[in-house]
């Protein structure tokens, strides 16, 4: 397993009753658009590199750092359209984090698991008078669960992807709110 910069728990340092589990965002329109824009990009930047030392200063030998130069371009923007998101389940409390292809994890939401109405699967979860947040790895996945609490702008909904180990950490700190099912992970 990778060492991520920035959750500041260790699986052994914790209580029996903590959970972690991390998945990777399948690309979908925004990230493919990331991608495409990324590619033209870097075509664009071949494209300036090439007209300049060739037909500006004529120093066409230059040409031969090209790769090297879209290489180091692509080496810094890319991991930017690999996103995962991490989930884990410490002491009552939900913490999700996005993780950026360089494995840094940056904290997106937090809340009590003891305070939610309910922790379903996401196919029975009404979602239209609450404030959706999707971190699933894709809208097709079969272990879609969703947690339903009360914060600071109403009524919010998070939907997430669920294992095993989750779900019972959860159903540890939120009692009968916790509906669990099989999954596959």
């Amino acid at each position: 397993m990778k060492k991520i910069k920035g959750i500041p728990f260790k699986e052994e340092e914790e209580s029996e009753h903590f959970a972690q589990f991390t998945v990777t965002h399948a690309p979908d329109s925004k990230i493919k658009l990331k991608r495409f824009l990324l590619i033209i990009l870097y075509a664009a930047f071949a494209g300036a590199f090439i007209v300049i030392f060739t037909v500006l200063t004529k120093m066409a030998a230059l040409i031969a750092l090209l790769p090297f130069l879209m290489w180091i371009l692509w080496f810094f923007t890319w991991k930017y359209t690999q996103i995962e998101y991490c989930y884990v389940v410490c002491k009552n409390v939900f913490y999700v984090y996005k993780i950026n292809g360089y494995g840094k994890a940056k904290e997106i939401m937090k809340f009590s698991v003891s305070a939610c109405e309910s922790v379903t699967p996401a196919d029975k979860v009404d979602t239209s008078s609450a404030d959706v947040s999707d971190f699933r790895s894709s809208r097709a996945c079969p272990d879609s669960y969703a947690a339903v609490f009360t914060g600071d702008v109403g009524r919010v909904c998070v939907l997430f992807d669920a294992s095993a180990k989750l779900l019972c950490a959860m159903r540890y700190y939120g009692g009968d709110t916790v509906e669990i099912s099989n999954v596959s992970r």
